[in-house]
């Protein structure tokens, strides 16, 4: 061993004598200046370095070392790079199986993961499984995600087709369906179709340009001229391969026109033929050939063999026969009934003013005084006097009298041919005539009903005995009178 050169005073443990170990200063602390090297193992009970105390290391050695290798210990102090377990720094790979309790975090590049026997059980978050495109988390669900045209709802997935879009769903799927689309009314060059590519297949596109061009160069026209164009013309062959729209010969949907002749080698039929006839041959001789006096609904006549007359004097306008003149007939003339001037009629019978005619037993219409209206004095003094009048009656009447009545249950006015009335309903109005258009008539109106009262008011400014309007109590009744055209008198109750 090779000791440093002593320098300054050296302390002895023991004899100042003896050899040099023993003289050695090995209990005191020391420095050493420079580098010391050892070529045999240093031993001490604690080495001490300006880091702090040095440790002995946990690991001696590693065996099968490797670059990316990851150490795994052996149990004894040392460790083995394992070469199927490496990690270059972002990804850690191994080339057995790889077990643990737990795994977590993103799942995401896992490939080949079995369910069996380790199905999942209960609900398994969304957030936790790598799910794709075109699918999302919601509420730890996993949704469909849509976009333009795409709707997912609670039915499902389904598509939007855009209005007039030329599409449409079908039992076999998305269609294209030229029904649905918008119309267009005139066609442009580079308008767009679709067709199936017999050739390559599958559906392409092509252009209308394209298309024409292709029925151009392939298909052969027998016609190749047209002239005379026009609304409405008839079409005729000029040659092989041209055609000609007549301007003489035209149809507009209803009529078909010529202007010039038509003849045919066989016959020509129709409903009915207008127009000028007189060219036409073969025809058999017209019956009448002279027409006169045309008019509306006027009835036509027989002049003479040839010839017919519209009579302005007899009319019929669908419903009335009108006859100005006479009217005679040696058979019966009938009708639901006659009006107007009888002084023409004959065997009508005879009477005097006022008689009322009655229907004789052999068919006549007798006035023979039996019944007649005395109109003396006006209305309020007319009456009817009979020489020989019998009235009839059934047994159950036994004598008495009957006479009309009406019952009211709303405010209620009274007519001429009204005589007893009755206020049924709560609290009525009867409202009486101008005096002046029933002078002379009674009334009796009676209040029927129990509770309340009801009213009789006049016209205007009239008056039932002075008073403005008479009251009738519940059970009250009243008998009124017109007299002399402008007021009313009680007769009594």
């Amino acid at each position: 061993m090779a000791y440093n050169t002593l320098r300054g005073t050296v302390n002895f443990s023991s004899s100042p004598t003896g050899s040099i170990e023993s003289m050695v200063d090995d209990y005191s602390n020391q420095t050493i200046g420079g580098s010391k090297v050892f070529s045999s193992t240093l031993s001490a009970s604690a080495v001490t370095i300006n880091a702090g105390s040095l440790v002995p290391p946990a690991i001696t050695s590693i065996s099968n070392d490797g670059a990316n290798r990851i150490l795994v210990s052996d149990g004894d102090g040392t460790a083995t790079a394992d070469a199927g377990f490496t990690f270059n720094g972002t990804r850690m790979s191994t080339t057995t199986e790889l077990t643990a309790s737990v795994f977590s975090g993103s799942g995401a590049g896992l490939t080949s993961v079995s369910l069996e026997p380790h199905k999942v059980s209960g609900q398994l978050s969304a957030s936790n499984i790598y799910i794709g495109d075109g699918l999302g988390a919601s509420s730890e669900k996993i949704v469909a995600v849509g976009d333009d045209g795409i709707t997912v709802g609670a039915s499902g997935v389904s598509v939007d087709l855009a209005s007039n879009s030329g599409l449409s769903f079908a039992a076999a799927g998305l269609l294209v369906s030229p029904a649905s689309a918008s119309a267009k009314a005139a066609l442009a060059a580079n308008d767009k179709i679709l067709i199936g590519d017999s050739a390559a297949g599958g559906t392409k596109n092509s252009t209308i340009t394209v298309l024409k061009n292709y029925m151009q160069d392939n298909i052969t026209q027998t016609v190749d001229g047209y002239t005379n164009g026009s609304d409405n013309r008839v079409i005729t062959s000029t040659n092989a391969s041209a055609i000609n729209a007549e301007a003489n010969f035209t149809f507009n949907g209803g009529t078909l026109s010529l202007t010039g002749d038509m003849s045919s080698s066989l016959g020509i039929t129709a409903s009915y033929f207008a127009g000028d006839g007189s060219r036409l041959s073969g025809l058999p001789t017209a019956a009448v050939t002279s027409y006169t006096n045309a008019a509306d609904n006027r009835v036509i006549t027989s002049v003479d063999s040839s010839t017919v007359n519209s009579e302005a004097n007899l009319t019929f306008d669908g419903s009335t026969l009108t006859v100005t003149g006479n009217l005679s007939g040696s058979g019966n003339i009938s009708g639901s009934y006659f009006f107007g001037d009888a002084s023409n009629l004959t065997n009508v019978g005879a009477g005097a003013a006022n008689e009322i005619a009655r229907y004789g037993p052999n068919g006549t219409l007798d006035a023979d005084g039996g019944f007649v209206i005395n109109t003396v004095g006006g209305a309020e003094t007319s009456y009817l006097t009979a020489s020989n009048l019998v009235v009839s009656y059934d047994a159950h009447l036994n004598g008495g009298t009957y006479q009309k009545y009406i019952i009211k249950t709303t405010n209620y006015t009274l007519k001429k041919h009204d005589h007893i009335v009755y206020l049924s309903g709560a609290a009525l109005t009867a409202s009486l005539p101008a005096a002046v258009t029933v002078n002379s008539i009674i009334y009796h109106i009676k209040n029927i009903h129990g509770d309340v009262t009801a009213l009789i008011e006049p016209d205007g400014s009239e008056t039932i005995e002075g008073i403005p309007t008479k009251v009738l109590g519940p059970a009250d009744s009243t008998k009124i009178q017109s007299i002399n055209n402008d007021r009313w008198v009680i007769l009594g109750d």
